[in-house]
């Protein structure tokens, strides 16, 4: 498993642990907490509908969705530089903002989820990542 499924892994557990549900008022969905911004903005990109809001329960169509919006705004190109783990996981909690932010309530926000991020990284083992991570 790549770093970045890896990576994926750690998301779910932040996100839902692993359990698919709506959170933040109902308006984000499965096991990647997936907001309707995220699914238009991946549609968009792609340039046609390649994903419906009701795919946000499909764990399989969460992560194609995930790593599509992560691929798009972490481009080394776009970044000017190679993309971290860091960059990934902020630009999935805080949008593309979080990964210009230095300081202020963004800034605040990228770190405190980095942080999650990262514990979840530091216990995950092979067995925990390929139950969360459906096979693509």
């Amino acid at each position: 498993m790549n770093s970045l499924m890896i990576l994926i892994a750690a998301l779910i557990l932040v996100e839902s642990d692993g359990v698919p549900r709506s959170g933040d008022g109902g308006r984000a969905q499965g096991i990647l907490q997936i907001h309707r911004c995220v699914v238009q903005d991946v549609n968009r990109i792609a340039g046609y509908k390649k994903f419906t809001y009701r795919d946000r329960h499909d764990a399989q169509k969460s992560v194609a969705i995930c790593k599509d919006y992560l691929a798009y705004y972490c481009e080394p190109r776009r970044l000017g530089r190679q993309p971290t783990l860091r960059d990934y996981a902020v630009l999935w909690n805080c949008g593309p903002d979080g990964l210009t932010a230095r300081e202020g309530p963004v800034a605040e926000k990228a770190d405190a989820y980095w942080t999650k991020v990262r514990e979840r990284l530091a216990v995950l083992d092979a067995q925990q990542m390929a139950q969360l991570v459906p096979a693509q």
